[in-house]
């Protein structure tokens, strides 16, 4: 197909058909500097097969080298663009999503196939653009009432894939993603079976679903009072609980059977938090009432978990917090002040019972390595028997 002559800026050196609807075309861009430089400046641009009035797409780059490149189409399994000199390789890929016209890679959203050697001999492997798990999540989010597309995605999710940086995708954006979930929830409202609870965290351990939506995420599931998913989001180890939504979630555990309370207190421990950022999300957000309550499930939970070292350490730096930013709230309440006494009753005997196990072992210590110390361990001196060798002096 020929282009209009006042649509090319260049000269052009590479054209190619591309599945019968677009045009591929590679063209050089005119600089004043042309001949003086060892580069050259090319374009690449892609013009629908029925108007070439306005190329759809464009990409314009460098070439390192004075000689133009050969330039390849690989249409399989993936559509990329290869650029061969006698130096340098150039691979640029593009695809053609339904939802919207033929592109080439214009921003950060694309990600290219990476080429895969299973060995040293065998030839280079591309996955499928349409075989990525986020290519089919995109499709369940154009109709989200589809029962084909819902169970292809299901299907795409059972196959246990591994999370790699190998797979071709598209990221998706943060207020899709949203959708995307919305879409899952709705899901596992109306069937209540596992199968939209095991998308639900496949989608966030391939990172389909990214950090900057978790903290949306967490209010849409307190909203819906999910604690199923809530629950499942918070045991997952691709998951992070940021400090804002800490809170609100604590909030939300406080107000559910005693059992899941202690279950999501326990997990957002496990996941760790910054004590500093805390004190005023506390402050700011718990009533007397409910930072009672918060002292309480502590302790409890303290009592429970006494042989982890690491959570014990946690919900005492978490108890200390809420302390420090509730005290003004506290010294008011009566109820308060039995929560308070507990809570420091619990603190103090284990602080008693590490100081008096680490005495024991210091004890143990000294007397394995000095049999015979006459003193005990606790002092800051030891009573050895010595043996002095007997000598007799002439005069």
């Amino acid at each position: 197909m020929a282009i209009a002559p006042n649509q090319s800026t260049g000269r052009r050196f590479w054209s190619k058909n591309v599945g019968g609807k677009h045009l591929l075309v590679a063209e050089t861009v005119p600089s004043d500097q042309s001949g003086k430089t060892a580069t050259q400046t090319i374009t690449l641009s892609l013009f629908d097969s029925r108007s070439a009035a306005v190329a759809v797409a464009s990409k314009t780059f460098t070439w390192a080298e004075s000689a133009l490149p050969e330039v390849t189409l690989q249409e399989r399994p993936s559509l990329l663009i290869i650029l061969k000199g006698r130096k340098s390789v150039a691979q640029l890929p593009f695809t053609i999503p339904k939802r919207s016209m033929l592109k080439l890679p214009e921003g950060t959203r694309f990600k290219a196939p990476v080429s895969v050697k299973s060995s040293f001999t065998s030839g280079d492997s591309r996955p499928k653009a349409g075989q990525s798990l986020s290519f089919i999540a995109l499709t369940v989010l154009e109709e989200p009432t589809s029962d084909q597309k819902w169970e292809k995605l299901i299907d795409a999710c059972n196959q246990n894939r591994d999370p790699t940086v190998f797979n071709f995708s598209v990221s998706v954006p943060k207020e899709d993603q949203l959708a995307l979930i919305k879409i899952v929830v709705d899901r596992f409202i109306k069937t209540k079976n596992k199968d939209a609870l095991h998308v639900f965290l496949t989608l966030i351990e391939q990172r389909i679903v990214t950090t900057s939506a978790f903290g949306d995420i967490l209010s849409y599931l307190i909203e819906k009072d999910l604690y199923k998913l809530l629950i499942a989001f918070i045991r997952s180890k691709s998951t992070v609980v940021v400090d804002e939504a800490f809170v609100h979630v604590l909030k939300y555990a406080i107000g559910l059977k005693q059992d899941q309370t202690e279950e999501v207190f326990f997990g957002l421990v496990s996941k760790g938090f910054t004590a500093s950022f805390l004190r005023k999300h506390f402050a700011e957000l718990l009533t007397a009432a409910e930072a009672v309550k918060v002292l309480n499930l502590g302790v409890d939970v303290l009592d429970a978990k006494a042989s982890n070292d690491v959570v014990c350490e946690r919900i005492i730096e978490l108890l200390l917090s809420l302390i420090d930013s509730n005290c003004d709230k506290l010294i008011w309440e009566d109820d308060a002040y039995a929560a308070l006494k507990r809570a420091k009753d619990y603190v103090q005997s284990m602080a008693d019972m590490t100081s008096a196990f680490t005495r024991l072992l210091s004890k143990n210590k000294a007397l394995s390595q000095l049999p015979d110390l006459g003193a005990g361990a606790e002092t800051d001196y030891v009573i050895q028997k010595v043996a002095f060798t007997k000598t007799t002096e002439s005069f």
